[in-house]
């Protein structure tokens, strides 16, 4: 799970002291452009393809935004910026979802590997199971295998006995 916290504030800093409509404007503006080109970065750079498979648990990157603040005033500007990031592979967190969300990954990888887990277990099981048939199956063979010779082995006998059917 990778998680980025390299978005800039600047322009958000400018939109919180902006002292008029327009400077206000622009500053969102250039908030929210800075926001997007962030994501963009993100979605490029395709980090959860570069970790090895093996190792690989999500498909996404966490954009960390260390001020609740920001993140709200860009979604009261645009309610779809999380779609538009999660679209591209790109989850946005803040201070506010961080904890949380990075809880319910724990979870949810304890889940994984319980899973995982099990799922070896079962296979064990199965190819135990496996084992256990063949070795009865042969088993069972010897078994018809004995037979047959104890029967050679008893009629044989008869013919050498007197009387009968005695050599």
């Amino acid at each position: 799970l990778v998680v980025d916290s390299k978005v800039s504030l600047t322009a958000f800093v400018k939109y919180m002291n902006a002292t008029d409509e327009q400077e206000r404007k622009s500053a969102l503006n250039e908030h929210l452009a800075s926001i997007r080109g962030h994501i963009s970065e993100l979605a490029k750079k395709d980090y959860a393809g570069k970790i090895r498979a093996d190792r690989r648990f999500a498909d996404y990157v966490l954009m960390f935004m260390p001020i609740d603040m920001a993140f709200r005033v860009a979604l009261d500007a645009v309610p779809t910026l999380w779609q538009e990031a999660y679209n591209k592979g790109v989850l946005i967190t803040t201070e506010q979802t961080i904890m949380p969300f990075l809880k319910i990954m724990q979870l949810t990888w304890n889940k994984f590997r319980h899973d995982s887990s099990m799922n070896e277990i079962v296979e064990a099981a199965g190819r135990m199971i496996d084992r256990v048939a063949l070795f009865y199956d042969s088993y069972e063979a010897m078994g018809k295998n004995l037979q047959s010779v104890v029967n050679q082995y008893n009629s044989g006998l008869i013919k050498l006995k007197e009387g009968g059917a005695s050599i």
